[in-house]
């Protein structure tokens, strides 16, 4: 893996740095477009995306941070259909479904 920078005074490990907090705004962005739709949004204007996204963003945000807390305080529990893909799945990659 290479990662390249154009500011040739950084040392490699503020490089690595801000590379590992820009991924965690991409995977952000990812997940807002893969669960919430952004990007096929449906509205006439730019006023209105511009009003809809931040709104979704934010609420998706709470309600991830609230059920991670709740999953937390084991008051959420997460069921998962029974299947050998899934068993596999959790087998491979050395996965536990409890928090």
């Amino acid at each position: 893996m290479a990662l390249l920078c154009t500011d040739l005074g950084l040392e490699p490990r503020q490089t690595i740095s801000y590379f590992v907090r820009r991924w965690t705004v991409e995977v952000t962005f990812g997940e807002t477009r893969k669960h919430l739709g952004v990007q096929t949004q449906r509205q006439w204007s730019d006023k209105a995306i511009l009003r809809t996204i931040p709104v979704l963003v934010a609420l998706f945000s709470i309600i991830t941070i609230w059920a991670d807390q709740l999953y937390q305080h084991k008051s959420l529990s997460i069921k998962t259909l029974n299947s050998k893909w899934l068993e596999q799945f959790f087998t491979l990659t050395g996965l536990s479904t409890s928090p």
